[in-house]
């Protein structure tokens, strides 16, 4: 924490963290539930949801990502070269320290079971997916790359471990984009679109509906819930409200 701390002053403030899990814990609970239930109950005064009936997440308890997340915070204050082996090196550290299988995916879940170093994991894990996991975990990778390039290549080696395909290292990125343009204060759409838009994904449009399991339609969503607070809250930048409605 001291180390965060320090890490604060250049422009990645600790609370960050804190407010991943939160929000974590708070969405994972409308994860893979009917729309008229995320309708009704996504309101953070409500508290929040019950135990999770398919993923086995406890009330109020981050999910896998944050779990990972926190991996690759240990991984980046220790200083220790950021490579697919140290990355996986430190999945499975966590993992063992802290089990907690609960919102992990099959697939992850028992290669983190069979492996007893990163090495093995890296033997076991399936890593022929595109789904969000690679970018739910991406927020530590601007801890100490202070670069838009270092940013992308922290990103796209951390989600080779698991999601090495091309939605599952461009969601990746993508996701990194949105935590290093409010670390270093330039979050506008011309700096997110030359990081994302090499990957041709549209990132101008407004994200509606539902939101399946895939790395860059999550992104594309969280994008442009932002947009929409940012568009209320600030005159800076003013692109219209989305039409129809979108679900986290």
């Amino acid at each position: 924490w001291q180390v965060l701390e320090c890490r604060a002053q250049r422009g990645v403030h600790p609370l960050m963290l804190v407010e991943v899990a939160i929000a974590d814990a708070f969405g994972c609970g409308f994860e893979f539930r009917p729309q008229e239930e995320v309708e009704r109950f996504n309101d953070l005064s409500l508290g929040y949801r019950p135990d999770h009936p398919e993923t086995g997440v406890k009330s109020g308890h981050y999910s896998d990502d944050t779990h990972m997340t926190i991996a690759l915070v240990e991984l980046a204050l220790e200083g220790k070269p950021w490579t697919m082996l140290s990355v996986a090196n430190a999945f499975v550290k966590n993992y063992k320290r802290d089990p907690r299988p609960w919102g992990y995916s099959q697939r992850m879940r028992d290669a983190l079971e069979g492996s007893r170093t990163g090495t093995d994991l890296l033997k076991n894990v399936d890593r022929c997916s595109g789904a969000s996991g690679a970018a739910m975990r991406a927020t530590p990778c601007v801890f100490r790359a202070y670069s838009k390039a270092g940013v992308q290549w922290q990103a796209e080696v951390q989600a080779e471990v698991t999601h090495a395909t091309a939605e599952g290292r461009a969601s990746a990125v993508a996701a990194a984009a949105l935590a290093y343009g409010f670390r270093s204060g330039v979050f506008n759409t011309p700096t997110f679109e030359k990081m994302a838009g090499q990957f041709d994904f549209t990132w101008e449009t407004f994200w509606t509906g539902r939101v399946p399991c895939s790395g860059l339609a999550v992104v594309h969503a969280a994008f442009t819930a932002i947009r929409s607070a940012w568009t209320r809250n600030t005159d800076e930048w003013v692109r219209g409200e989305p039409s129809g409605h979108y679900s986290m």
